[in-house]
């Protein structure tokens, strides 16, 4: 009879241990117009992180009502900066969770992405689909990053936050402009001034 030698299981090396972690990042993303200018902002936290602190990117935009875009575009940047953080080379599997008040971006990923891809980002009424450009860029990161955009589930402080942090950067924003409209003509004056 032959005896049988057990082998014992091997245990994962530190590095493997690592690349087998599932990192999941969580993003909230919102902005605001306010007296003609928009802001917005992007916090986001890993679960990797030691400290589980937010961090944050804001976007600042002297056109009034331009929130969808706004968000489009704080969402990749903060997609992307997150990303970077976290060096993904070392890990297996990456979750992004983006967290989004506004229904139209939250719908036109969910909903529509299939329908404007097939149809060259061309809408129903034949027109070319409004920020096509910054849309394929999101679909392009979700699909190398696994990520997925949901509305959130509650009205949370992180929810208030982000949508308070928007507004403060549209108004900040609009002060410098003030701010500087104001010291270019105070530069012209002391130009002009012959005394």
């Amino acid at each position: 009879m032959t005896k049988l030698t057990k082998y014992p299981e091997e245990q994962p090396t530190q590095a493997e241990a690592t690349m087998q972690e599932a990192i999941e990042i969580k993003i909230m993303a919102a902005a605001s117009s306010v007296d003609g200018a928009t802001g917005a902002s992007a916090l986001w936290r890993s679960n990797s992180d030691e400290p589980k602190h937010w961090h944050n990117r804001d976007l600042y935009s002297g056109s009034p009502y331009e929130t969808d875009v706004m968000i489009l575009n704080v969402l990749v940047r903060a997609i992307e900066d997150s990303v970077r953080e976290i060096e993904p080379k070392d890990i297996k599997h990456l979750k992004i969770t983006a967290v989004v008040i506004a229904d139209s971006i939250v719908n036109g990923f969910n909903k529509q992405r299939e329908v404007w891809e097939s149809n060259g980002f061309i809408n129903r009424l034949g027109n070319k689909v409004k920020y096509s450009g910054r849309w394929k860029k999101l679909f392009k990161l979700a699909e190398r990053y696994s990520v997925t955009i949901r509305k959130p589930n509650g009205f949370s402080s992180v929810v208030q936050g982000c949508c308070n942090r928007a507004r403060m950067v549209a108004l900040e924003g609009k002060q410098t402009e003030i701010d500087n409209c104001i010291m270019r003509e105070v530069d012209e004056a002391a130009a002009r001034d012959k005394s």
